[in-house]
């Protein structure tokens, strides 16, 4: 039955586009937030090799950022494994985002890659729908 293609390709792509709004919605949560938090300048000095491997079986490298704040020499340790490909060099400079309530940090970049992923399923779920709709329709007959 061609109709229940259909639908199960129309389902799957609001599903896809939900997760594109979902990243829509961080991207506007982190704007926001960063507007209270201190701006530092960071740099990527390392990467540790995680423990546990993705499901493929390759070690996962998670990113030592250096930053100077208030006078001191610190470190943060992000929980944003990358492959080994997706390494960037040792030096790039980065924006450490320090919350003044409760001392938090985080990278801005680690948190664009993750929304940017987000609104790419949004956008292949518009794609899928608009394709879907023109199959429906006839369009390609």
């Amino acid at each position: 039955m061609p109709g229940t293609g259909l639908i199960f390709l129309g389902i799957v792509s609001i599903l896809f586009i939900a997760v594109g709004i979902l990243g829509i919605c961080k991207k506007v949560k982190r704007w926001r937030s960063v507007r209270g938090m201190h701006k530092a300048i960071g740099w990527l000095v390392e990467y540790n090799v995680g423990k546990e491997l993705d499901e493929d079986g390759f070690d996962l490298f998670y990113p030592v950022y250096e930053y100077k704040w208030e006078g001191e020499k610190r470190e943060f340790y992000s929980k944003a494994g990358v492959l080994g490909y997706q390494c960037h060099t040792r030096g790039k400079r980065v924006h450490i985002l320090i919350d003044p309530q409760t001392k938090k940090v985080t990278c801005m970049e680690d948190k664009k890659s993750y929304d940017s992923i987000l609104l790419r399923f949004g956008v292949i779920g518009v794609f899928v729908l608009v394709l879907t709709l023109m199959l429906g329709t006839g369009m390609f007959s």
